[in-house]
C-alpha cells in the first residue's frame, strides 16, 4: 500500500511538472543561463555555453536534466530547443549593441540531431534575427550519435555547411569517439568531467587528457576542459595541460544574460574563485 501510494504521488507530480512545462513553453517564460569559457593563457571570456533552467520564485523545484528529458519523452524537445536558438539569438543582438561578441554553446538531443529539417530552421531563425550562424555552435554527446549515425551525419553536415560549428561533448566515455571525429566536421572537443576530477590524483586520467589533448592539435580542434570545480584540478590543468579553454564553477557558474553583461562590463577576465 505505501509502495503504491508512493507511485501515485510521483505520478501526480510528474504530471503537474509536465502541464507546467507545456505552459512554459507556451510563453516562453523558462530561462536560459550562460556559463563562460575562459582561455588558459589570457584568462579572457570568449564563448559560452547556453544551459536551460526553470523560471525562478516557482513553487516546483525542476532541475535543467528533468526539463530535456520530460521533453524528450513527451515529443516537446524541438520547441524546447527552437526556444533556446531564438533566445540565444535575440541575446546575443543586444550583446553585439553593447560591445560583447560571444560564440554560444547549444546542446543538442538525439532526436533534434535526428530531424532532417533542423538545419534549415537554424538558418531560418539566425535570418529572422539577422544574425550569421557562424557564432553558433551545436554540442552533442557521442551517445546521441549512436542512435542514428546516419541522420545525425547528414544533420552535421547540414548544419556546418550554413557556417555552424560543431562540439563533441563528453569526449573519452564512449567507445567510438575517433570513429565520429573521422566521419563528422567537428570544431571542438569537450573533455568529459570525469577524466578532469582525476587529475590531481591519477596518472591515468592525465595520460588520457594529454592524448586528447594531442589529438585535438593534430586535427586542429578547440579541446575545452569542463567541469572544472576544485582548485587542485586547475593547478594540475596549468602545470600539465596548457592548450585548452576552461570551463566549470571554479571560474564562473552558469549566469543570466544580464548578470553575464554586467560582469563582462566589469573585467573581461575570469580568475579562479
Amino acid at each position: 500500500l505505501v509502495q503504491c501510494i508512493g507511485a501515485d504521488d510521483n505520478a501526480a507530480r510528474m504530471a503537474e511538472i509536465e502541464t507546467a512545462l507545456r505552459r512554459h513553453l507556451f510563453s516562453n517564460d523558462l530561462e536560459v543561463h550562460f556559463q563562460p569559457q575562459i582561455d588558459l593563457a589570457t584568462n579572457q571570456c570568449h564563448a559560452a555555453e547556453a544551459l536551460i533552467r526553470w523560471p525562478r520564485n516557482h513553487p516546483l523545484q525542476v532541475s535543467p536534466a528533468m526539463i530535456a528529458s520530460i521533453c524528450d519523452d513527451r515529443g516537446m524537445i524541438g520547441q524546447l530547443t527552437q526556444f533556446v536558438i531564438n533566445t540565444v539569438l535575440r541575446q546575443q543582438m543586444m550583446w553585439q549593441a553593447q560591445g560583447i561578441d560571444l560564440s554560444i554553446g547549444i546542446n543538442l538531443s538525439a532526436k533534434t540531431a535526428n530531424d532532417p529539417g533542423f538545419a534549415a530552421q537554424v538558418a531560418q531563425a539566425c535570418e529572422t534575427w539577422s544574425l550569421s550562424p557562424t557564432r553558433l555552435l551545436f554540442e552533442l554527446t557521442e551517445d546521441s550519435i549512436v542512435r542514428n549515425e546516419r541522420a545525425t551525419i547528414e544533420c552535421m553536415h547540414a548544419l556546418r555547411n550554413i557556417g555552424c560549428e560543431l562540439s563533441i561533448d563528453d569526449f573519452g566515455t564512449g567507445y567510438s569517439s575517433l570513429t565520429y571525429l573521422h566521419t563528422l566536421p567537428f570544431d571542438e572537443i569537450k573533455i568529459d568531467r570525469s577524466f578532469i576530477q582525476g587529475l590531481p590524483q591519477q596518472a591515468v586520467s592525465r595520460a588520457i587528457v594529454n592524448a586528447i589533448l594531442a589529438l585535438a592539435s593534430g586535427l586542429k580542434l578547440e579541446a575545452v576542459a569542463e567541469g572544472i570545480e576544485r582548485p587542485d584540478e586547475f593547478a594540475c590543468i596549468q602545470q600539465n595541460l596548457p592548450d585548452c579553454t576552461l570551463q566549470g564553477n571554479l571560474f564562473c557558474p552558469p549566469l543570466s544574460a544580464a548578470d553575464l553583461r554586467a560582469r563582462l562590463h566589469t573585467d573581461t577576465r575570469f580568475q579562479p574563485a
